[in-house]
């Protein structure tokens, strides 16, 4: 048995990921799983890996904790991490994946983490950009640098970011090891635009400083200069909620916050480009999993030029279009306005079909197999 544990993520937070990373340990190992999660976050997951046909595991709620900091929210995290070895232990776990992890679940694994328990794996997400951020969360690059002990390792979800983390921590060389972000994937229609408007949709958690401001532009000026050409819209959770008023004359936000799985496959089956507008030296460390939304319902992408894009598209081929400055976005979506590039789009769409294969479980499992098999070697050395 392998236990896998989310630690923070309520409701749909998360969801797809740890539903595809649940697949994913499934195909590596074919041992029965154990997850446990938030109750509301596990309702989701289970209803996700049904639908995809996945078989052997088993769900248990587990208790989170209020989002709060100090020595209180240590103290909660340290028993919450004894628990889930304490469990590990007493169904004889092969080894327990944390799926997500912050700054003092991080430490409580340090902590905890070695014999007699199981070894364990984290998957950090977001949270590894505050390496490369001076205003952010401090405690989480202290702890990252901490000593770590042996039965203590780290899934990185691209070898870019595994590269970079590396550059940031060196002393984790030997413990970390990179398989692609897991994902499943929808079928998507054939859906090539044949009239006016060109629909372009942002996608992702929406902030003026991370993208959607520049959407606002982008769509301001389109819609003068192109005008019936063009429609925008804003697919995600938006944080500036003053900004949404400000744009409603040029983008539309059918939610303010998630939607349901559903209703947002069906926004982005509804556009025809995905736009990724965040500042070049964004996903530095994290994946963009709208951007896997995008690749999975074969919208061919227009993205600002930044470490993880240019991987992306390194990985998969000509899958949309990267630029090096808004100006050049702006110029781009005119230019497809006034004449759309039908064929060169619909090859778009079958490189993104061809390629996405990478992030499907059967690859991300024989990653993960590979990835343990190297630990369990060094470790009997």
């Amino acid at each position: 048995m392998i236990v896998v544990c989310e630690p923070a993520c309520e409701g749909y937070e998360n969801v797809e990921f740890n539903a595809a990373l649940l697949a994913s340990v499934r195909q590596a190992f074919g041992e029965p799983l154990l997850f446990l999660a938030e109750p509301a976050h596990i309702g989701l997951v289970a209803q996700r890996v049904a639908a995809a046909g996945l078989g052997g595991v088993a769900f248990r709620p587990l208790a989170i904790r209020a989002r709060s900091t100090g020595i209180a929210s240590l103290l909660a995290e340290v028993r919450r991490v004894r628990e889930v070895l304490g469990l590990a232990r007493a169904r004889d776990a092969r080894a327990v994946l944390f799926s997500s992890t912050g700054a003092a679940g991080l430490f409580a694994l340090k902590l905890l983490a070695g014999s007699p328990n199981p070894p364990c794996l984290v998957v950090p997400h977001g949270i590894l950009e505050t390496l490369g951020s001076p205003s952010g969360d401090r405690w989480f690059p202290r702890v990252l640098r901490m000593r770590n002990p042996v039965g203590l390792r780290y899934l990185v979800l691209s070898s870019s970011i595994e590269r970079e983390v590396l550059r940031e921590v060196p002393s984790l060389a030997g413990a970390t090891s990179a398989a692609q972000h897991p994902y499943l994937f929808a079928e998507p229609a054939h859906c090539v635009p044949e009239a006016p408007p060109i629909r372009f949709g942002s996608l992702g958690t929406a902030a003026r400083g991370r993208g959607l401001a520049a959407l606002v532009e982008l769509a301001r000026d389109t819609l003068r200069t192109r005008p019936g050409k063009a429609a925008f819209v804003h697919i995600g959770p938006v944080r500036e909620l003053a900004l949404v008023e400000e744009a409603r004359d040029a983008v539309v936000f059918p939610s303010r916050g998630y939607l349901p799985r559903e209703e947002y496959e069906r926004e982005i089956a509804n556009i025809d480009y995905a736009l990724f507008l965040n500042p070049s030296d964004s996903c530095r460390f994290t994946v963009s999993g709208a951007f896997l939304d995008a690749v999975s319902l074969l919208k061919p992408v227009i993205a600002l030029r930044s470490s993880y894009f240019e991987h992306c598209f390194e990985q998969l081929g000509d899958i949309g279009y990267l630029c090096d400055t808004p100006e050049q976005v702006h110029e781009l979506a005119r230019q497809l306005c006034s004449r759309f590039p039908k064929a060169h789009y619909q090859a778009q769409r079958e490189a993104m079909r061809a390629g996405r294969e990478i992030f499907a479980p059967t690859a991300v499992g024989a990653s993960l197999r590979a990835a343990f098999a190297l630990w369990e070697a060094r470790e009997a050395a």
